[in-house]
């Protein structure tokens, strides 16, 4: 009696799709648990890191606390409004230092923008004239950054807070439709001094694409991509010197980090 092919055949691709479903299997744990590892483990594994770097894309509202050191008077409000003004900012982190079971100690510098436009206020009428005014301020610092992230390095959590404190100034220009200042009561620009403090959480979205992110490893040398939420108080106020605008701010930013 001659024998069926069917079985055979049918046995035949069994075995070939379970040997090729066992390296993509063995491919997805290993791409799983690459993100999971210690970053660049043979470099990372000391006191110190001078290669270790984080770069931050900032944004979130901002609201210039001018009116804050005038009793009784709000001309920021009066020409402005009281909305919120977009804030855009970029931060570049060193963090050389390894604290253990803590994570990365550093510094930072940051640079920001914020922009309020309206209608200049006609002096002693409180009304609006003819002509645009606009007030810009660039706040800046420099600051001490602690990010904990020994945990996501060691243990896989993808939740890494931080903290950052520092020096902070805004330089800031008031300016109207001529290129003179239309703001009653403010020279034409300045630059205002003061304190720097931040606190925030970073999630680390390798957790979620692993494939892509050991991809981006190999190709840039980028460890980490983080979504990011943060207070950040630019009390910019001039820590006590001579009167100074008060162009700072407290405010809530969100934004996208990279880390290699």
């Amino acid at each position: 009696m001659s024998r069926s092919p069917v079985l055979p055949l049918a046995a035949a691709l069994a075995a070939a799709a379970l040997c090729s479903a066992a390296p993509a299997r063995a491919e997805k744990a290993g791409l799983e648990q690459d993100w999971r590892q210690r970053a660049r483990r043979g470099e990372r594994s000391g006191w110190l890191d001078p290669e270790h770097f984080a770069f931050e894309v900032r944004f979130g509202p901002y609201w210039p606390q001018v009116d804050e050191e005038l009793s009784g008077k709000s001309p920021y409000e009066d020409v402005f409004g009281s909305d919120a003004r977009f804030y855009f900012g970029l931060e570049l982190d060193w963090l050389p230092a390894r604290i253990p079971y803590v994570g990365s100690l550093g510094g930072g510098y940051g640079w920001g923008y914020t922009h309020s436009s309206a209608k200049a206020m006609i002096s002693g009428t409180g009304e609006a004239s003819a002509a645009d005014t606009g007030l810009t301020v660039l706040p800046m610092h420099v600051s001490a950054v602690l990010r904990g992230d020994y945990l996501l390095r060691e243990h896989s959590v993808p939740v890494v807070p931080y903290i950052k404190l520092g020096l902070g100034w805004g330089m800031w220009t008031a300016s109207g439709s001529d290129g003179t200042s239309k703001y009653e009561g403010v020279a034409g620009q300045g630059t205002s001094l003061g304190l720097h403090s931040a606190v925030g959480a970073a999630l680390a979205l390798n957790a979620f694409d692993p494939r892509t992110a050991v991809s981006l490893r190999e190709s840039s040398g980028v460890d980490y991509a983080f979504l990011f939420g943060e207070w950040m108080g630019a009390n910019l106020d001039g820590i006590g010197s001579k009167p100074q605008m008060h162009v700072g701010t407290s405010t809530f930013v969100l934004g996208l980090a990279i880390d290699w």
